[in-house]
């Protein structure tokens, strides 16, 4: 009997030839769909079908945390090799799903469920992982919940035949389609994973306190009053009291504990030829900051924390200023009357970087004229915070914030958008025993295995890499881009003023305004003078040269977002 021969047309999701704008930074991205005709031949004689160009959909899952621990902490080339692993194994793309900053903890992450749903809901056959034992790190948990979905039963309950069981492969060899042997060395990665979560979080906490007993000074700015000097009892340095500024610490102390107030301290310190490490002259919230401060108790921070001991008693690690009795009532002394309501946010874009050209305050937005044609200006705030200002200046808010936006998007509004996040790695040592760890649990999955002597290897490992975690981590940063240019991210509409502020503080250390003219109608740009970061000279110059110097700063803002 004849062959015949039936047309159908059914659509297939395909790869784009390269990533959409925004790269692996916009989580998923979804492939547009194409029709395809495919030529279906149908053999009456043996009912047997032939179908061409039949391919499965796959959806890409990449976790990128701000701890990274891993040798390949880079999300571009983590998405990129889950890419190339698609390509191997003859796999279109559906979606991408990228989950950053989130610890694997987390077990709601937006972008892990929707890698999830696109496999319950029939949108891919394949879920691809960079790795998956960073799929979560709660161990067996959440990894039932991943077996479930892989095994097409209903997330949460386990009732079979919820949807079509789909396969799930990562770039480091799993594979959900090699045999019953997979199960075991997925679970034991999961565990291996929940167990690596839990050693960091009391690392951190270990060498916190390590650091502290040691009396060690972790790095930065040392705050007012100390010094850094070299550790007389091993490496590392620490702070020690400078007893110059410890006096004019004490000096203000003496006058609010007296009855004084913050503003007579303010003047008295500045009369007196003192100066705070980073402005001109001292400010009331400045010099507050320092008298109420932990650090006159010579009281130690570690990323934002204080360094407590065992029942919670934060530690003196440092010769204090201050005592605590006396740091007590200046708080109580010196706390802000609040007058109800939130704290007010900064309303200009400007707020906190316009500065007096007299006497180098910062100026404040302050409102004038009557009701009905009020004008918002900047006014110096040197005499409202104990300041000398022979000539204070003011200027019209809307003209000198329109002014300076228009002149940073002009320099830099082509400069591309990038990210630094800190990371801390380990010390190699660690990473190939951790990679041993994992070797050691594939083993464990093998027909034959040697299970006693493995666990054997196993626990040898696992002490050797406790001695080496007694080494502090190794903190570095790394840049990731987002495929956004800075007038993009500006006019983009999830772009709100806290934004577009961290976005010109980047870029502007600040504006000093000079003396105005009576009579002159409009802004008069000659009293402008922003303070652009990077360049003595303050020229335009070409993208190639600006990006390498600048990249930093912008990188930091949208990483404290």
């Amino acid at each position: 009997m004849a062959t015949r021969h039936r047309r159908f047309s059914s659509r297939v999701r395909g790869i784009p030839s390269r990533a959409p704008r925004g790269g692996e930074h916009q989580a998923a991205k979804s492939c547009q769909d194409r029709p395809v005709s495919h030529l279906m031949l149908l053999d009456t004689a043996s009912s047997e079908c032939i179908i061409s160009n039949m391919r499965r959909g796959a959806s890409i899952y990449v976790r990128l945390s701000t701890l990274a621990a891993d040798s390949n902490t880079s999300l571009r080339g983590m998405v990129s090799e889950c890419r190339e692993l698609c390509a191997r194994h003859g796999l279109d793309l559906v979606s991408e799903h990228v989950d950053e900053g989130l610890s694997g903890g987390v077990r709601d992450r937006p972008q892990f469920k929707a890698w999830l749903d696109d496999a319950v809901q029939g949108r891919a056959e394949v879920l691809v992982s960079w790795s998956v034992d960073r799929l979560t790190r709660e161990g067996l948990n959440v990894a039932a919940t991943i077996l479930d979905v892989v095994e097409g039963k209903a997330p949460g309950t386990g009732k079979k035949g919820n949807h079509k069981p789909v396969r799930l492969i990562d770039t480091r060899g799993i594979d959900s389609a090699s045999g019953e042997g997979w199960r075991m060395q997925f679970v034991v990665l999961a565990e291996v994973a929940r167990a690596e979560r839990e050693r960091i979080r009391d690392r951190a906490h270990a060498a916190k306190t390590r650091l502290a007993e040691q009396r060690r000074y972790p790095g930065g700015p040392p705050p007012y009053g100390y010094r850094t000097a070299e550790n007389p009892d091993g490496p590392g340095r620490v702070l020690v009291v400078d007893e110059t500024e410890a006096a004019y610490i004490r000096k203000a102390a003496d006058m609010v504990l007296a009855g004084q107030s913050v503003y007579a301290a303010t003047k008295a310190l500045n009369e007196a030829g003192s100066r705070p490490r980073r402005a001109n002259a001292w400010a009331i919230t400045s010099l507050r900051m320092v008298l109420t401060g932990d650090a006159v108790l010579g009281r130690m921070k570690h990323r934002g924390e204080l360094a407590r001991n065992e029942s919670g008693v934060p530690l003196t690690v440092w010769t204090p200023i201050l005592s605590l009795e006396d740091v007590e009532r200046l708080r109580a002394l010196t706390e802000p009357r609040r007058t109800g309501g939130p704290r007010r946010r900064a309303s200009r874009v400007l707020s906190g970087l316009v500065l007096c050209g007299a006497c180098g305050s910062r100026m404040r937005v302050n409102s004038t004229g009557k009701e009905g044609s009020r004008i918002a200006r900047y006014n110096c705030a040197g005499p409202g915070d104990g300041r000398d200002c022979r000539s204070p200046v003011s200027i019209a808010a809307d003209l000198l914030d329109d002014h300076v936006v228009s002149e940073f998007l002009e320099r830099y509004g082509d400069f591309p958008v990038c990210r630094v996040q800190e990371v801390q790695r380990e010390r190699q040592g660690v990473l190939e025993v951790s990679e041993a760890l994992r070797h050691a649990a594939t083993e464990m999955t093998l027909p034959g295995a040697d299970i006693e002597a493995l666990a054997e290897r196993v626990r040898v490992l696992q002490q050797r890499r406790t001695e080496l975690e007694l080494e502090p981590l190794i903190e570095q940063t790394e840049t990731v881009y987002t495929g956004l240019e800075v007038s993009e991210m500006w006019e983009h509409p999830d772009t709100d003023l806290t934004r577009r502020r961290e976005l010109i503080s980047a870029a502007l250390s600040g504006v000093k305004i000079g003396p105005g003219r009576r009579g002159r109608k409009g802004l008069d740009a000659s009293r402008v003078s922003p303070l652009w970061r990077g360049r003595e000279d303050q020229t335009l110059v070409t993208p190639d040269e600006r990006f390498p110097e600048f990249k930093w700063q912008f990188g930091e803002v949208i990483l404290r977002s």
